[in-house]
């Protein structure tokens, strides 16, 4: 069973005869993923002589050190060998599964369930609304929308291979217009390039694209593909050397999330106090852009050019636009030139040129 893609029709396939034990009425079952009742995140066993699967149960256990104190854990290297309902947590000297902070019955329409954006955010017919799941979606076109939890307070609220992340209020399944400002938290998934991260765990993908968990300049972790040149990730990304003679996809900005000033990368609008979170809708590259004082001139361009320390050229805007608010400094980088062999510019910081 994939945490991601869950049908309550796939129960069907996994039924079997019903055993009685002990007073007790078991169902057995089989699934690429282990079942709730065969791990005892819940309840640790003592390390012993021995580790191995409570009351005979499958999966591969191991000690594993929690607060000082030596468990017998079902050992993880993705959040899927996790029983539902729990997660891969790192541990020493290996990963293990526990609990998730909140439990879910079993049914369609949850963690990562593709959903349409036509039938709404909330009550959404693919998402289990009974349990509020509702459809997560940038835009009303959105082929990739998912089914996932609104209104978070921390990665606890959210399922293994998802964390509780700040997302601009629009545009979502809803509407396409651009919001400027609001922010909502809403449990998005890890796997996505610089997502937060604890270990390699939280990176794996489901498209089978190879991703490592790895640090930023500022030791902060985050998801990054692993890769052999730039052309491989993403325009604000270069390919670079990590630990294990590997190479991935790391920003150019050294961080996935800056200090909020004109260029720094971002996520939402909440990470530009003074401005918003502007996305180039080709190289999909995010920064920040600053709300000017006055309208944009070549007087504010000049106090954009001083706010800017990229290498990209600072411009302002004159008009309101699907991505950007009217009066905000932001950059230009090269993108192609026109018949006449002039370069032609696009929004971004980060990227290079392209000739």
């Amino acid at each position: 069973m994939n945490r991601f893609i869950l049908s309550v029709n796939s129960l069907k396939h996994w039924a079997a005869p019903l055993l009685i034990l002990s007073g007790f009425l078991l169902i057995n079952c089989s699934s690429d993923k282990p079942a709730a009742s065969s791990i005892e995140a819940t309840r640790p066993l003592p390390c012993q002589a021995t580790c191995h699967a409570p009351d005979g149960g499958a999966g591969i256990y191991a000690c594993a050190d929690t607060v000082g104190e030596s468990i017998c854990r079902r050992i993880c290297s993705k959040h899927d060998d996790c029983a539902f309902n729990e997660h891969c947590k790192a541990g020493s000297p290996q990963s293990y599964c526990v609990a998730d902070k909140k439990a879910y019955r079993i049914r369609e329409g949850q963690w990562g369930a593709l959903c349409r954006p036509s039938g709404k955010i909330a009550g959404n017919p693919d998402c289990d609304s009974d349990q509020k799941f509702g459809c997560y979606a940038i835009g009303s076109g959105d082929a990739n929308a998912y089914c996932t939890q609104f209104d978070c307070t921390d990665d606890g609220d959210c399922a293994g291979g998802f964390y509780c992340a700040r997302a601009n209020v629009a545009p979502n399944a809803e509407t396409d217009s651009r919001s400027f400002g609001p922010t909502r938290k809403v449990c998005l998934r890890r796997f996505d390039y610089c997502a937060p991260c604890s270990g390699d765990f939280d990176c794996v993908s489901p498209s089978g694209i190879a991703q490592k968990c790895v640090k930023n300049a500022q030791g902060s972790p985050f998801c990054a593909p692993q890769c052999q040149d730039d052309g491989a990730c993403p325009k604000d990304a270069a390919c670079t050397a990590i630990e294990g003679g590997l190479k991935a996809c790391t920003p150019r900005a050294k961080t996935c999330v800056g200090d909020g000033s004109l260029c720094s990368p971002c996520r939402a609008d909440s990470d530009c106090p003074k401005g918003a979170c502007a996305e180039n809708r080709f190289s999909h590259e995010r920064f920040c852009t600053v709300k000017l004082t006055a309208p944009c001139d070549a007087t504010t361009v000049a106090e954009c050019a001083k706010l800017n320390k990229t290498k990209a050229r600072a411009s302002c805007t004159k008009r309101d636009s699907a991505a950007f608010e009217k009066d905000s400094c932001i950059a230009l980088v090269q993108f192609g030139t026109d018949p006449d062999g002039n370069a032609m510019e696009t929004p971004g910081c980060w990227s290079p040129p392209q000739p």
